[in-house]
């Protein structure tokens, strides 16, 4: 247990600043204001001194002993525990000098009244963090992870700012998952969130994925974003896309996902027409901003109802959209399909086009297709098609809305593009897409 000496002392001498503020110039006030000179550099002889000029001050012989109890060139554990008991006479009702009290007892190795005096700051603090805290670590040192839990789950349900010196200390005095999140988690998702937090970056995705349970059916609210880093984590680290869309699936039927955002029937795309925000997370549009362009919804240039997707060049760099904008998507394996795509572009320099593009996402060499792309100026809106197979171990794909850097050196990209009504089609399903719609609103 850390005792911070210093800090104490200084919110003493607050205490007692106010109290020479109200004692006015009496004999009394002139005895307090020297002992709160003392113990700005605290020592056993200047706390000695404090507690003979004003011995019914119950702070200066908690200090005291304090300092018989921790200072290394001081130490006596007989002294700290007097002058602990003086304090606790003085004020019964202050649960640190209790627990002051039970610690110095459990060094000195008189274990059962170190017990009393513990379930004494316990009834006096229940709620407080710090209180419990310390508590908790002493029953630690007694190896009684059960009753160190009760008191652990007070700290975290009551301190956000313990949690992360919680949860490890918790893994290492007990390395049993469930006990951990029956014993200790409190039932508040902002912690449970937290906790697995934690896990997904320690890598103990099962762990995880058993806190996950819990929170799903924990029916107190949470935002959406809360679960970003916990699904890039099984995205991009974990590697499971299967695992990651089930808990996108549990966040959709939380509601945290609106019914507009959510694939249509015929279109297996999410927000394919870019009409509402992009959230840029789990299996919605990925926006990653890259030097030279500026990635934006667009309401003067689209086929769909009001937006599309626009892709402004600024010349300022070879620009490489290979990861930029994509989109996760399950599909099944062996299955034909039809990925579609409204593009228009204006004024786009170099070699290499904006384009379309579908990959397997575990697997790139397993499937990997381009649409033919746009480059310079259209006229009017370009439909793209790729029309692609996936393998028999392809579950996820992503959907890529891409342009490669050109191969010449010093190049510079220059101009805009459009993307709108992104569509991915199951032919075993249904019949391929419509040509591009003929009604469209651009700038002009």
């Amino acid at each position: 247990m850390t005792i911070d000496i210093k800090n104490r002392a200084l919110q003493i001498a607050v205490l007692i600043a106010g109290f020479l503020i109200l004692a006015a110039v009496t004999y009394r006030a002139v005895k307090a204001n020297l002992a709160k000179k003392i113990i700005y550099a605290p020592s056993t002889k200047d706390f000695e001194k404090a507690t003979s000029l004003e011995p019914g001050n119950a702070k200066f012989h908690d200090e005291l002993g304090r300092l018989y109890e921790y200072s290394p060139l001081d130490m006596n554990r007989h002294l700290a525990v007097s002058e602990l008991r003086t304090a606790i006479a003085l004020a019964p009702t202050n649960p640190q000098s209790w627990l002051d009290l039970g610690a110095a007892l459990e060094f000195g190795g008189k274990k059962a009244g170190a017990a009393e005096c513990l379930l004494r700051a316990d009834q006096l603090a229940p709620n407080i963090p710090r209180i419990q805290w310390a508590i908790g670590n002493l029953f630690l040192l007694h190896g009684n992870v059960t009753e160190a839990f009760h008191h652990l789950k007070v700290v975290l349900n009551g301190n956000a700012a313990y949690d992360q010196i919680v949860f490890p200390l918790a893994w290492k005095a007990s390395s049993d998952g469930a006990e951990i999140l029956r014993d200790l988690i409190p039932a508040n998702v902002e912690t449970q969130i937290s906790y697995l937090n934690f896990l997904a970056a320690r890598k103990e995705y099962s762990e995880a994925a058993r806190v996950w349970k819990v929170i799903r059916d924990n029916p107190q609210k949470f935002p959406l974003p809360d679960a970003e880093y916990y699904l890039n984590t099984l995205l991009y680290t974990a590697k499971d896309p299967a695992e990651a869309y089930s808990v996108w699936k549990d966040l959709s039927e939380r509601g945290l996902i609106a019914s507009a955002m959510r694939s249509h029937p015929s279109n297996l795309m999410l927000n394919g027409d870019f009409e509402d925000p992009l959230i840029n997370m789990g299996f919605d549009w990925i926006i990653h901003q890259v030097p030279g362009a500026s990635i934006s919804l667009d309401t003067t240039n689209f086929v769909s109802p009001g937006h599309s997707l626009s892709v402004l060049f600024d010349g300022t760099a070879n620009v490489d959209l290979s990861n930029a904008i994509f989109e996760w998507v399950k599909v099944k394996p062996g299955n034909s399909y039809e990925l579609t795509g409204d593009m228009m572009a204006k004024g786009i320099t170099g070699v290499s086009g904006a384009r379309l593009e579908v990959r397997d996402a575990m697997d790139p060499a397993a499937l990997d297709k381009f649409s033919q792309g746009v480059l310079g100026d259209t006229e009017g809106w370009s439909r793209q098609v790729i029309d692609f197979t996936t393998g028999p171990k392809t579950d996820f794909i992503l959907v890529n809305i891409t342009r490669p850097p050109s191969p010449i050196p010093d190049s510079r990209t220059r101009g805009e593009f459009w993307v709108d009504n992104v569509a991915l089609r199951d032919l075993t399903v249904q019949g391929p897409g419509q040509a591009a719609p003929k009604k469209t609103q651009t700038k002009s």
